[in-house]
Parts: C-alpha cells; structure tokens; sequence
C-alpha cells in the first residue's frame, strides 16, 4: 500500500491535476461555448452552424494563408539569425561571447508590443525618425521605409524572436562532441565541407524541433500583426480572432446590442464614444495610428442608438465589411 501512496505520487498526481485543469478545462469550456446557439454564458440549444459560418467565410482561409506566409518568412529569419550567433559564440573563438548572451538575454526581457512600436517610431512612412532623416537627406517625397504589410511583419518578427532558436541551438552546439569535427579536418575537409557533412547532420534533429518551435510561435504571434499588419489590411489568425469577438453579434441588432452594453457599462470596453450615455473611453491604439500613420483609415463610424439618442460609435480598430 505505501509503495503507490507515498508523497512523490502525491505531488506528481497534484501536478498533474493543476495542469489539466488549466488547459484541459479552458479547452472544454471554449468547445462547448461554441456549439452554442445563443450569446456567451446563456444556456442555449446546442449547434454546429456556428462552425458551418466560421468556415464558410472566404476571409478565414485568407488569413490561414497569410499565417502560413507569416510563420515560415519570420520563423526564417530568426532561425538563420540565432543559428549563426549561437554558432559564432559555441563553435569559434570569437571575443566578446558574454557581450552576445548579455544582449540576447536583454533582449528576452524586452516585450513584442514595445519592441515593434520602437520600429513604428523609426520607420513610420510619414513619423519615423529614419525616413525623416533620409527624406531631408536625399530629398524623397514619402517612404522611403514602409514596416506596414507583410513584408514589414516578417522582418520585424523575425529579428525579435531571434533570441529563442538562439537558446537552443546554442545548448545543442555546447553539448555537441567537436572530435568529430576535428577528426574531419585532420583527414582533409575544409570548413564548409566539415559544416555540411559533419555539423549540419548532427544538429539536424534540434533544428527541425527549433524550426517547428518558431513556427508556432509564428502561429500565435499577435502583437506584430496587430500593431503592423491591421493597419494595412493584412490579417492572420490571431488578428482575426481579435477582430471578431470585438464586432457585434451578426444576427444581433446593432442598436439592441449598444443598448445592452451601455446598460451594463461596458461600452468603454469596446472602445466606444457615447456621450448620452456619459461613457467617453480614448481609444489608445487608435491615437497611436492617427499619429503614426495618419493616411491609413482607422476609424470606422456608425450611426447607432443608444436610449433613444443618435449617437456615432468608434472603434479603435478597423472593421472589415
């Protein structure tokens, strides 16, 4: 009896259930939220034609496409940019080593959503302090830099997370025997031949599980499509979603909608100007585009009631029609 009930399985077992809990259990409530045919947290007749509209909307494979884009180019990027530093600082003599993990460990710290409004600020097609110099510099008339799009989000993406395949291809490159390496030197191969034949096919393994890694963080990027990627109309997974628990009801009206919400008071929550209703909440990310890109439309006004008074909501976001 105390060799199955003793304080190592009880801790294991406690363990477990924690980390069920917390992703077994969210996972369930999303599932079953969503064969629902009412609001959230109504108890409705169950369905499957909320999936039937979810996939039957052109919009949602556009944006599985430009995640796959997103994903591949950025996981690219930070995957050539780690692999080499973590080569440089394993497998040379190179100085500065500790200057290298100092600043990849910095880096680490630093958050996405700071790290690319840093790029908005230097790179902002009217705003950015680079293309303001080289505008006084050459005389260009606009740009030239542009970090909205996808071409911007996969650059910025990619030199962000360098610091995660640097991680870990850095400790497979440490743990790596370099006798072989020396054996294939001594027998007359020169570097490139000893990197191919020797080194790549040992670390083979840890670069297929590290570029599967940056893939899926790629996947669940939001920051950088959202801040560089909305602006231009170009939409991922994850922006979708945003997008979608942030628009009404489709088959709700909007006045009824608005109503309920400015009820409850949690209209601010939608980022919503509603003066007969005394909530005024300043959109954040909304005047952050005005100023960085004020020739992308960003705001999106529609007349709706609210208590019987005509009024204009704001989004902070664009909504797509």
């Amino acid at each position: 009896m105390r060799k199955f009930f003793n304080w190592d399985t009880v801790f294991l077992s406690s363990i477990t259930l924690i980390v069920l809990y917390l992703t077994v259990v969210p996972i369930l409530v999303m599932i079953f939220g969503s064969l629902q045919s009412g609001l959230p947290g109504s108890w409705t007749p169950l369905t499957i034609n909320n999936y039937i509209e979810a996939f039957s909307t052109p919009s949602l494979y556009q944006a599985i496409f430009n995640a796959i884009i997103y994903s591949l180019g950025a996981g690219a990027i930070s995957f050539s940019l780690g692999t080499y530093l973590a080569w440089l600082t394993e497998r040379t003599n190179i100085t500065f080593k500790g200057l290298i993990y100092s600043s990849v460990l910095s880096a680490l710290m630093i958050p996405g959503v700071l790290f690319t409004i840093s790029w908005i600020l230097l790179l902002s097609p009217r705003a950015g302090l680079i293309n303001i110099y080289l505008r006084q510099l050459f005389g260009f008339t606009s740009g030239p830099f542009d970090p909205f799009g996808m071409l911007g989000m996969i650059l910025v993406s990619g030199i962000d997370d360098f610091y995660t395949p640097f991680l870990f291809m850095a400790a497979a490159f440490r743990s790596m025997d370099p006798s072989m390496e020396e054996a294939s030197i001594t027998s007359g191969a020169g570097t490139m031949t000893t990197f191919y034949r020797v080194t790549f096919r040992l670390m083979l393994p840890a670069s297929l599980a590290v570029g599967l890694l940056v893939f899926i963080r790629g996947l669940e990027d939001f920051e950088v499509p959202a801040l560089l990627g909305i602006p231009a109309g170009v939409y991922v997974l994850s922006t979708e979603i945003f997008l979608a628990v942030r628009r009404p009801p489709g088959d709700l009206p909007l006045k009824d909608f608005l109503e309920a919400e400015c009820r409850s008071g949690n209209l601010g929550n939608h980022r919503a100007l509603m003066p007969e209703c005394g909530a005024f909440v300043q959109g954040g990310l909304a005047e952050l585009s005005s100023t960085l890109f004020p020739t992308v439309p960003l705001i999106h006004s529609e007349k709706a009631t609210c208590h019987n008074y005509s009024t204009d909501t704001i989004t902070a976001l664009p909504i797509r029609h």
